[in-house]
């Protein structure tokens, strides 16, 4: 049987975010008639489901925003200026825009994910439809087209630049983290809405012995960040990246992001022949009256394979 076409369910643009139990009503609904079609398709339409999938949490995101996103990136930025929305729910809706359809969360999943958030989470969430909502602040489109989301909560001073000490590490540490460890100690210090000034010192820990061919083919990547929610004036946050590889040897060139479409560094780590997995420990103090929401973010080369995790400071 063929699969629904729900890329054109609420085609019509909304008034505003919808209410949790109407929208979640909605989903469930669409979820079942999609998941019912399923039934009785060949094997060989793995694929096709894994694009429902992700066509279903572009509904979901879209029904919890009021706004259609246009990828998972989009939808993590729309989410963070959504009043109301629980972090839950908005990672229950990225697990189905998972950029690698293999670990996209079906529709049913999905919706169960959802209503597992507590009642109490989603207080401050819109009562109705708002017919005229008003932005919370400025979205500039970064460099590539991706909505950055700077948010512009009132007037801002410009924020001074500290010196930040470089962090001590023990060799025990590091060898518990393995040789393919690359430790950035970063200073990240927003000057206004929509630009930044960064100072990076770095602690180069990687594999030694000779720079290999760029042969090596990532498989995929993860991104983590902690805490995922800072406040002003200052905060520092551990990026944590894993990177598995196909384990031939080779070179790997990371670029981290934060939200707004800022770049911070580009690092090169040597891979040897046999070793699958490369890691990259980044720590960044943000510092001054900025408010920023949205993604982090890590892009592999070669490849391109990117990894995102949610990022906020909040003043």
């Amino acid at each position: 049987m063929r699969s629904l076409d729900i890329t054109t369910y609420g085609a019509r643009p909304l008034a505003g975010p919808l209410p949790a139990a109407v929208a979640l009503d909605e989903l469930r609904d669409v979820a079942e008639r999609l998941c019912a079609a399923w039934e009785g398709d060949d094997p060989a339409t793995r694929a096709t489901r894994r694009d429902d999938a992700y066509a279903f949490a572009v509904l979901a995101c879209e029904l919890l925003t009021g706004t259609r996103p246009i990828d998972h990136a989009d939808a993590l930025c729309l989410m963070g200026r959504t009043p109301g929305l629980p972090e839950a729910a908005q990672q229950a809706v990225l697990s189905g825009l998972n950029p690698r359809p293999q670990c996209r969360r079906f529709p049913r999943g999905l919706v169960a994910a959802l209503e597992a958030v507590p009642g109490a989470a989603w207080q401050g969430a819109p009562a109705v439809p708002e017919a005229e909502a008003e932005a919370e602040g400025e979205t500039v489109a970064a460099e590539g087209g991706t909505p950055a989301p700077v948010v512009v909560a009132h007037p801002m001073t410009r924020p001074t630049i500290e010196e930040v000490e470089e962090p001590t590490y023990r060799r025990g540490f590091l060898r518990r983290l393995g040789p393919y460890v690359a430790a950035l100690c970063m200073l990240a210090v927003p000057a206004s809405a929509g630009t930044g000034a960064w100072m990076l010192g770095l602690l180069p820990v990687t594999s030694a012995e000779g720079a290999a061919s760029a042969s090596v083919a990532v498989e995929s990547a993860s991104l983590t960040v902690t805490p995922p929610t800072t406040h002003c004036p200052q905060a520092t946050v551990q990026l944590d990246t894993e990177v598995v590889t196909d384990g031939s040897a080779g070179t790997l060139r990371l670029v981290f992001w934060l939200p707004g479409g800022n770049r911070l560094h580009e690092r090169v780590v040597h891979v040897d022949e046999g070793q699958t997995v490369a890691r990259a420990v980044a720590q960044i103090t943000v510092a001054g009256d900025v408010k920023l929401k949205g993604a982090a973010s890590v892009t592999i080369h070669p490849g391109g394979e990117r990894a995102w995790a949610p990022f906020r400071f909040d003043c």
